[in-house]
């Protein structure tokens, strides 16, 4: 007899750990059961939801839509299951809440997360790091907590939210500020080394972005002899004195007030969200997810403001 939902549980295990065997470890049944489940399945749908190598495993694109709905539709019945198990009872948070986050955004919310974890003991929450674009099309997080804003083509269908008011900051550090001197307007940095940000998924260097006086922004496209695509080696550069960077003030402040990093060009700051808060609008949303985005507002609404 086909089971699809023990099907369906087998497959989300076999995507979530990359292996057969592996799943059927972590389900504690066998992998000849874990194969019949996945091809049980294929053989339902029509379509190959793996493609299979000696050396790899990866999901198709029919796989990738199917993981998706799969999740949406085993999360439901466990949220419910865990519900009147709970004599109908709401307040006690179960199961698995998976939150991708960008380098610096990470660090930045861990005490968010923990003191979410300290009121809900038994729930599980998977911290996973990306600096990817937005994709929830596998449906490897239930929620992507990125530094700058999603952009999705529409695919998803991404329903984001801004958390959270910082500034942006120019910075380098006391030695190269030495040696290299201050700059006091944005054209000196033509004549200064600075850190660019490299988008990791085009390639393309991006350019900064300045405040004026009136509330305006401009930007320039600045000579960047070292780029990177990630903020936390940026910001080691910039301490190890390879340059100047552009960031959020939120990230910096730590190393600000270490001494190890000097503000540089501080009218010409303006105000950046922390973090958007992204998921998708097209699938179940359940009671972690909607908890955690309310403890994610209550919390940013205690931290100090940008600069104190």
């Amino acid at each position: 007899m086909f089971h699809q939902l023990q099907c369906m549980r087998s497959f989300v295990n076999v995507a979530d750990n990359g292996s057969f065997s592996r799943a059927a470890h972590a389900m504690q049944i066998g992998a000849a059961s874990i194969s019949e489940h996945i091809g049980n399945l294929e053989r339902h749908l029509g379509a190959s939801l793996f493609h299979r190598t000696t050396r790899s495993l990866r999901l198709t694109h029919e796989g990738k839509r199917y993981l998706a709905h799969c999740r949406d539709v085993l999360a439901r019945i466990d949220e419910m299951d865990q519900q009147l198990a709970r004599g109908g009872g709401e307040d006690e948070l179960t199961g698995l809440l998976r939150i991708e986050m960008a380098d610096g955004v990470d660090a930045f919310l861990l005490d968010a997360v923990r003191s979410f974890q300290e009121r809900h003991g038994a729930l599980n929450i998977h911290i996973l790091r990306s600096s990817r674009p937005f994709d929830l099309a596998e449906g490897s997080a239930d929620i992507m907590i990125r530094s700058i804003a999603p952009f999705d083509g529409g695919r998803d269908r991404l329903v984001s939210q801004i958390m959270g008011q910082s500034r942006t900051t120019f910075l380098a550090s006391p030695a190269y500020l030495d040696r290299f001197g201050e700059p006091l307007t944005p054209e000196d940095l033509m004549r200064h080394r600075c850190i660019g940000y490299v988008d990791p998924a085009s390639g393309r260097l991006w350019e900064w972005y300045f405040g004026t006086p009136d509330d305006g922004v401009f930007s320039m496209d600045l000579p960047c002899p070292l780029a990177m695509a990630q903020g936390e080696l940026r910001r080691r550069a910039a301490v190890a004195g390879f340059g100047i960077i552009n960031d959020i003030d939120h990230f910096t402040a730590p190393l600000v007030q270490q001494g190890l990093l000097t503000p540089v060009l501080a009218q010409w700051t303006m105000p950046q969200p922390i973090c958007h808060v992204s998921y998708p609008g097209d699938r179940y949303r359940s009671g972690r997810i909607n908890a955690f985005l309310a403890h994610l507002k209550q919390w940013f609404a205690r931290q100090p403001p940008s600069g104190t």
